[in-house]
């Protein structure tokens, strides 16, 4: 029983190491580490912060303001009070026989505060605005596009990941197939060369066994430089180094999805028709804004503070100074009806543009679904074509070791092996990328 239970907890710990693919942690990682996609998350932040900001002007907004003056000059304002007393006074000195009313001369007083000074707490506050709450529904919009940007993207760099990789293991196993038409040509170039010793062959198979093997290294050289590139194109979508190494995983047998058999296409909540009905969204409300143009707006207003001259601080200095401000539009020379019939006209190029859309992801998603049948038919081609292939080159070459066929004709055989195993390495994960992209367009993950 201890035995029987270890082995199933072996086998659980292998089963959880393994059930992520390759392919999968790196799409889980790109999503983390992939700046572009930073970026994008960073300005849905900010569109979050804006709408904050647009909620904060139904609140009161308050402020401290000090103003000091000195001032000398300029317009001034004469008082007569000399002219208005002195002959009271002179005619008291008379009654009294006494000098006690002194003879006072005319003010003069300027309209500007000298040795002045002016502090007040201010505060203002809204109370009817249809502008600040038109803005903070567009601001929540934008926020909403913005994340579905982010949605998008992500969705984009899924597939993206998935076609570095396909083309990553198609360079591979290239590699792997020219490796082995290497070893067979090298082996008939040796065999070439003894046959020539003993006089048993001609110069020329031996040229073309050599000839074929300098075209082999060359394809090699160029499938491993197609295999470092894609690698170096994964790693950068993953943040990476460029030279890290890539785990190489080989995929299982093509299958058509369920939908592009049944001919069930469906584009979901696809990101860019729902970033149009959002956009259609805010110029409703832009319109019903410029709409609205002719109600009024309240605002509330309190000043606490103090004045005084020679910075005197006393009880008669502070004061408050509080009331409503009210705007009522009456004429603007009909700019808000020229406004309105703006935010029509672009409101209805947002209905035609989200028609439009529709039509065009529908037919991108026909496209990709008939481009992956295409491509599951042509790898099916390919598997027979290639088993036929190497049929036909061991017969040839069963037939070349009994004299019974040429050496060119072993050649021939050999090339159309290789070239149908190329052809189905191809078209293979031509099918992953093409499967990638229809994901992509779809509902599909």
């Amino acid at each position: 029983m201890k035995r029987f239970l270890s082995v199933i907890l072996l086998m659980l710990l292998l089963s959880s190491s393994r059930g992520q693919s390759a392919l999968e942690g790196y799409i889980e990682q790109a999503l983390k580490t992939n700046l572009s996609l930073q970026q994008k998350q960073a300005d849905w932040k900010s569109s979050l912060l804006a709408l904050k900001e647009a909620h904060s002007y139904f609140l009161p907004t308050t402020w401290f303001e000090g103003q000091y003056t000195l001032a000398q000059g300029g317009r001034a304002i004469e008082i007569p009070i000399g002219d208005l007393l002195n002959p009271v006074y002179k005619t008291l000195n008379q009654l009294t026989s006494s000098n006690a009313f002194p003879t006072v001369s005319n003010a003069k007083e300027g309209f500007f505060p000298n040795n002045f000074y002016d502090t007040r707490i201010k505060t203002t506050m809204p109370i009817l605005n249809n502008s600040i709450r038109t803005n903070e529904s567009v601001k929540k919009d934008l926020a909403a596009i913005q994340e579905l940007t982010v949605e998008s993207y992500k969705r984009e760099l899924i597939k993206e990941v998935k076609t570095a990789y396909y083309q990553y293991l198609q360079a591979l196993n290239a590699v792997a197939i020219y490796e082995s038409a290497k070893l067979v040509v090298q082996q008939q170039v040796r065999v070439q060369q003894a046959l020539l010793k003993e006089g048993k062959s001609l110069p020329a198979y031996l040229t073309r066994s050599e000839t074929e093997l300098l075209s082999i290294e060359k394809d090699i050289y160029s499938a491993k430089n197609r295999s470092e590139t894609a690698a170096a194109y994964l790693n950068f979508l993953l943040n990476r180094s460029l030279s890290e190494s890539v785990i190489k995983e080989d995929m299982v047998a093509p299958q058509l999805p369920e939908s592009v058999i049944s001919n069930t296409l469906n584009l979901g909540n696809r990101e860019e028709l729902t970033q149009l009905t959002t956009t259609k969204k805010i110029q409703e409300s832009v319109l019903k804004m410029r709409e609205r143009y002719y109600r009024p707006q309240l605002n509330a207003f309190l000043d606490l503070g103090s004045q005084g001259f020679d910075f005197k601080v006393k009880s008669s200095s502070f004061f408050y100074l509080g009331g409503f401000q009210l705007n009522i539009p009456i004429y603007s020379g009909n700019r808000n009806k020229v406004q309105i019939e703006t935010a029509k006209t672009d409101l209805k190029k947002i209905e035609l543009r989200q028609a439009e859309v529709n039509q065009q992801l529908n037919l991108e998603l026909f496209q990709t679904s008939q481009q992956l049948k295409t491509s599951y038919r042509q790898f099916q081609t390919d598997l027979s074509r290639e088993h036929t292939a190497a049929q036909y080159y061991r017969l040839i070459e069963k037939g070349f070791k009994e004299g019974v066929n040429s050496f060119i004709e072993l050649l021939d055989a050999r090339n159309q092996w290789t070239l149908s195993q190329l052809q189905t390495n191809n078209d293979k994960y031509l099918f992953y990328i093409q499967l990638s992209n229809y994901n992509r367009q779809s509902i599909q993950p």
